[in-house]
């Protein structure tokens, strides 16, 4: 895999990439001995179309599929779909049989937890707000991976009581950080010069206006950080009532 390989990959991505690897050449010799035909013709071959669906090979497929990514069920459903599809073009097979094999295996899967859509979406959240993404993105995201609202709600009920603090807020520091914003900007002159454009940022990424100008207008970066993560309790001798 390449080092631009998404984390969790769309069937359309895992479809441009064997395209890809269908259209290169295989087994061209760079021996001149071999004749201007011969190679004319390993150059035309035709790519392999897709082989016939079949119980064993949805099951290579899928554990293919896992051993590189976590995924929820619905998309890796939809990456087999997507295979399926093509086979059954080729072969002008049954789409509902191949979809029974691909739900069957599914079924398999989540047995013996190798797909697990709460694990998944639990996961997913956390790595999500890491990277500094707010909750309506990280909603947003569980959702194209066909994770139903309660898994959702249950991913970001996980992820409030995981962060100390406002998980919102600790998200746009994170993106804030990255890019740059606000008080990370060293340079004053560039800094007042970028001010919209650094709100228009944390507003696309899904936090609110409120968040966005207390974060680009804050003096410092301590001064945010402090709100955020305040010192811990007192030592109890520092609260005993000096007249007791």
């Amino acid at each position: 895999m390449s080092d631009n390989t998404p984390a969790d990959p769309t069937p359309e991505w895992l479809a441009r990439q064997q395209a890809e690897i269908d259209d290169r050449p295989r087994g061209l010799s760079t021996d001149d001995g071999e004749g201007d035909d011969a190679r004319t013709a390993k150059r035309s071959r035709k790519p392999r179309g897709p082989k016939p669906v079949t119980a064993e090979r949805i099951h290579n497929k899928a554990l293919w599929y896992l051993e590189r990514w976590a995924t929820s069920r619905a998309n890796l459903k939809r990456s087999l779909m997507t295979w399926a599809y093509k086979s059954v073009q080729a072969h002008s097979s049954s789409l509902d049989e191949a979809e029974r094999l691909i739900d069957a295996e599914l079924d398999r899967l989540e047995e013996v937890h190798l797909l697990d859509d709460k694990a998944y979406a639990e996961g997913r959240a956390a790595s999500l707000h890491r990277a500094g993404q707010s909750t309506r993105m990280i909603q947003m995201k569980l959702r194209e991976k066909g994770l139903s609202d309660e898994l959702v709600g249950h991913a970001l009920a996980a992820l409030q009581d995981e962060t100390p603090g406002d998980p919102e807020r600790a998200a746009a520091l994170t993106l804030a950080r990255k890019r740059r914003l606000g008080p990370w900007q060293n340079d004053p002159e560039k800094r007042a010069a970028r001010r919209d454009k650094d709100l228009a940022a944390l507003a696309r990424a899904g936090f609110s206006f409120d968040l966005a100008l207390e974060i680009v207008d804050a003096e410092t970066v301590e001064a945010l950080e402090q709100d955020s993560f305040p010192d811990p309790d007192p030592p109890v001798a520092l609260l005993d009532d000096p007249d007791a």
